[in-house]
C-alpha cells in the first residue's frame, strides 16, 4: 500500500512540478544523478558479486531495492515540500532491506542503507527560494 501511495503522490508531483531540479543546489542534482546511475548499475550488479545469481538481477521499475534507490534520486532534484513528503517510503524501504541483508549475512547489506544515507543529504540540502532573491527554504 505504502509503494502504491508512492507511485501515486510521484506521479502527482510530476504533473505539478514539471522541472523539479529548476531549483536543486547543484550538489544535490549531482548525489540525484549518482543515485539514478547507482540504481541502474551498481545495485543490480551487487547481488551477483555478493553471490547471488545473474537470475536475480535486481531492475529498476521492477524490483523495490533499486527502484527506491533512483525515487532518492529523482528527489534530490525536487524542489519544495514534495521532496519531504515522499521521502520517507524510499529511505524505510533501503534500511529495511540492508537490515534484511544483514540478518542474511550477505556482502552487499551496507549498500542500500549508505545509498539511502546519501539520499537523505541530497533531498535535505538547502534550496534557494523560487523567486530568486537567495533565501533558502526547506
Amino acid at each position: 500500500v505504502g509503494f502504491m501511495a508512492q507511485g501515486v503522490l510521484l506521479l502527482a508531483v510530476a504533473a505539478i512540478a514539471p522541472r523539479p531540479a529548476r531549483h536543486a543546489p547543484p550538489a544535490a542534482r549531482t548525489i540525484g544523478l549518482g543515485l539514478m546511475a547507482a540504481a541502474l548499475v551498481v545495485v543490480p550488479l551487487s547481488g551477483p558479486l555478493a553471490g547471488r545469481p545473474w537470475g536475480a538481477i535486481e531492475i529498476v521499475g521492477v524490483t523495490p531495492d533499486p527502484t527506491a534507490v533512483f525515487t532518492l534520486g529523482l528527489l534530490a532534484g525536487t524542489a519544495g515540500i514534495w521532496r519531504l513528503i515522499l521521502l520517507p517510503v524510499p529511505v524505510l524501504w533501503c534500511l529495511f532491506s540492508g537490515a534484511t541483508a544483514l540478518a542474511m549475512d550477505t556482502g552487499d547489506a551496507w549498500l542500500l542503507p549508505v545509498l539511502a544515507a546519501a539520499g537523505l543529504v541530497a533531498a535535505l540540502l538547502p534550496r534557494p527560494a523560487p523567486d530568486g532573491r537567495g533565501r533558502r527554504s526547506g
